[in-house]
């Protein structure tokens, strides 16, 4: 898998200015963005989301957590939240329990295991 450093290369231009070209962001003379994308091109070069969360410090990611993926009441719901998201650039990931909870912790530690990073607190609704 091709990297920003091997389309920089490849260009024969530094490293910024492939992430310029990449990015869209700033300014780089049009014989030279032409030479990166042909490079890009070349490649098969696809810019890595989870780089640009390590570099950026965020994610950009919307999480939805469901108990458990069973029944009709979920899937319309997720269809819009999906769509939504969707139109707005960004593609939400999915990943639900297949079986019940035996109690509350048990399901909170599954909450912790699917989504790495959560914080240690959870918003409920009365």
């Amino acid at each position: 898998m091709a990297t920003i450093k091997d389309v920089a290369r490849l260009a024969g231009v530094g490293l910024g200015t492939a992430s310029r070209v990449v990015s869209g962001k700033g300014s780089v003379a049009p014989a030279t963005a032409r030479r990166v994308h042909k490079a890009i091109e070349q490649l098969n070069f696809r810019p890595s989301h989870a780089a640009r969360a390590l570099l950026s410090g965020s994610s950009q990611m919307i999480g939805v957590y469901i108990p458990i993926l069973k029944g009709t009441f979920y899937t319309p719901v997720l269809q819009t939240i999906d769509g939504a998201l969707r139109e707005g650039g960004r593609h939400p990931p999915l990943r639900a329990p297949l079986r019940r909870f035996r109690d509350a912790a048990e399901a909170d530690e599954a909450e912790r295991r699917l989504v790495p990073g959560l914080p240690e607190r959870t918003v409920t609704s009365t």
